[in-house]
Formats: structure tokens, C-alpha cells, sequence
């Protein structure tokens, strides 16, 4: 090999290194947007298992009471 060969095969040129920095930055930005939108979305479906969790026992409490509601059912005044 020729000196100048060896000196050429060294390394990463300015280009691809730029390059790779941009898709690592692109890649970055969109991971952080979708952490983002995880924690925007996080009290929203913690409201949405809480009530899930409230109607599977409303649901229990009248399958236990063996006991249809009418067609104008509501809630009893004393449960809440």
C-alpha cells in the first residue's frame, strides 16, 4: 500500500459523520415526543381504569343481588 492509500482508509469523513449525527438527532426527537405524549396520556387512562374499576363493582353488587334493576333504575340515594 502507498502511503497515501492507508492515510485515505483511516477514518470516517466530515459528511458521514454529519450524517449520522442527524439521524441520531432525528431519532432522539422523535423518541422524546413519544415519551411525551406517554405522560400527557398517563391521567387519562389512570380516570378511564378507575371507572372500569367502579362499574365492575356496581355490576358485582347487582349480580349478587340477584335482582334485575327496572327500566327506570338509578343509582340507590344511599350508595355512591
Amino acid at each position: 500500500m502507498t502511503p497515501s492509500r492507508v492515510s485515505a482508509e483511516q477514518g470516517f469523513t466530515l459528511l458521514e459523520v454529519l450524517l449520522a449525527l442527524a439521524l441520531l438527532a432525528i431519532a432522539g426527537m422523535s423518541v422524546l415526543s413519544m415519551s411525551g405524549e406517554s405522560v400527557r396520556n398517563t391521567p387519562v387512562l389512570e380516570q378511564r381504569t378507575l371507572a372500569r374499576l367502579v362499574a365492575d363493582n356496581q355490576m358485582t353488587e347487582i349480580h349478587l343481588q340477584k335482582q334485575l334493576p327496572t327500566l327506570s333504575w338509578q343509582l340507590a340515594a344511599g350508595r355512591a
